[in-house]
């Protein structure tokens, strides 16, 4: 049993999960889709991993109290790639990248919308005096 201390993140299809209780920190599993299944990669080697994610479908990253990690998929090895404590930042527990969420689509304002339907309305009432 796995007990997941953070977000799932896939990488090139395959799915991860940071599990807590491991000896000397978390460990990174891999999941099986289709049966649920995990496999242990490897220790991570900091405890709490929270916000798996990924910005390019290649390099996994997740976040400990103030410091970002990369983790390695074919070892599970973390790496501290910045800790920003002292710098005005609380404690993070969760992560996410535009690139996952995908191009959002902004919405028009109100205004733009009613600008619209007051324009279709005057070229409609135009149309039929005309006629």
């Amino acid at each position: 049993p796995y007990s997941s201390s953070g977000d799932l993140a896939f990488i090139g299809g395959d799915l991860f999960l940071s599990s807590g209780g491991g000896v000397g920190g978390d460990k990174l599993v891999e999941l099986n889709t289709a049966t649920g299944a995990g496999t242990d990669v490897g220790n991570i080697g900091f405890s709490a991993v929270y916000g798996l994610a990924t910005d390019n479908n290649v390099n996994l990253y997740g976040l400990t109290g103030t410091r970002v990690l990369g983790v390695n998929t074919a070892t599970g090895a973390g790496t501290e790639l910045v800790n920003y404590s002292g710098q005005g930042l609380g404690t993070a527990w969760g992560s996410s990248f535009f690139s996952e969420a995908g191009a959002t689509v902004p919405e028009p304002s109100t205004l733009s919308i009613l600008g619209l339907g007051l324009t279709g309305l005057a070229f409609a009432s135009r149309k039929k005096s005309k006629a």
